[in-house]
């Protein structure tokens, strides 16, 4: 499918457009997606400010990377990253300062409030390292979002294979094989897993709400 690439942004668009009819402070951005492991850890999503400079504008745009792999977890997990990152968005616009600490990984209660705002739910405590980044998509929000939600799982656009260490071992071998994966928690909790449990789809850590992703021993 020659415009595979082209669906999936047009998809994504879409889906924020819907946001911003719905929340008109948000701006408009430039939507590109890619994979989600970046040096050793998991990213869903992100909202650069100001990142790129467009030929029909005279300021800058903001960029908001969605994971490729996040597709394969359905439209509704989409829209949660997306309301996140719109979430930063709206700090932007407002000049609020929603993060800090460790490269800006630290969500505080500015960010919870602002991503109840955009139709999220915030943990009830923050966790040592992310603050309250785990925020969850509501009943609510996928109710008033069900045609967008459906919209993008029924165009089927396909999604981004997770990219697995080389395994020590080929073939029938392969299912005694543990790979060690970690955590954004300080220190980082540490667990290992089959090849084919990473495949399946991403485990959260319910302290940090970060991704288990693998690590180099």
């Amino acid at each position: 499918m020659p415009d595979a690439g082209s669906r999936i942004i047009a998809a994504l668009e879409a889906m924020w457009k819907d946001v911003q009819a719905r929340h008109d402070e948000v701006p408009n951005v430039v939507l590109i997606t890619g994979t989600a492991t970046q040096g050793k850890r998991m990213r869903w999503g992100h909202h650069w400010p100001e990142r790129w400079q467009l030929a029909e504008s005279t300021g800058a745009t903001a960029e908001m990377f969605i994971a490729g792999e996040l597709l394969a977890q359905g439209a509704a997990r989409v829209l949660q990253t997306m309301l996140h990152e719109g979430s930063h968005s709206l700090a932007d616009i407002r000049g609020i300062k929603d993060t800090s600490r460790s490269g800006n990984r630290y969500h505080n209660a500015k960010f919870a409030a602002l991503a109840r705002e955009m139709g999220l739910e915030p943990p009830e405590t923050p966790s040592s390292a992310l603050g309250y980044s785990a925020c969850t998509i509501t009943e609510a929000t996928v109710q008033e979002y069900a045609e967008t939600i459906r919209a993008l799982d029924e165009a089927k656009v396909g999604h981004l294979r997770a990219v697995l260490p080389e395994p020590a071992v080929k073939g029938a071998a392969r299912a005694g094989q543990r790979v060690p994966v970690a955590c954004g928690c300080v220190p980082a909790r540490k667990i290992q897993i089959t090849p084919k449990q990473i495949e399946q789809g991403a485990l959260m850590c319910g302290v940090c709400g970060d991704v288990f992703s693998p690590v180099n021993q």
